[in-house]
């Protein structure tokens, strides 16, 4: 009885846990879900971190409004910071609204 059981575990090991169960509450809700942040400072990066593997959980998956939605969010957390690594997914997930947002960005930095 226990092998059943066993046998019926699907292992998903290519994200987080947070990230997979984000991914289920928008499957069952059609709303990005919120991060829950530890602290304010900690909060931006944290949550820009946890949009990106949520993006490309969306990607891999083939949530498009899931995706358009992290990558909408996505574009208010570009700062110097983060502007590398954002352009860098928008490239890698063809996300072009998001890719022209850093570009913009860039421009008006210097």
């Amino acid at each position: 009885m226990k092998e059943d059981k066993m046998a019926s575990v699907i292992q998903i090991k290519d994200m987080e846990s947070k990230v997979f169960q984000a991914l289920l509450s928008f499957i069952y809700t059609d709303s990005l879900p919120e991060m829950e942040m530890n602290t304010i400072e900690e909060g931006k990066a944290q949550e820009t971190l946890w949009l990106q593997h949520l993006l490309a959980a969306a990607d891999t998956y083939d949530l498009q409004r899931l995706k358009a939605l992290c990558e909408e969010r996505l574009c208010e957390h570009i700062d110097v910071s983060s502007m590398t690594t954002i352009l860098t997914q928008a490239e890698q997930l063809n996300c072009c609204g998001m890719k022209g947002v850093c570009f913009e960005f860039s421009q008006n930095y210097h």
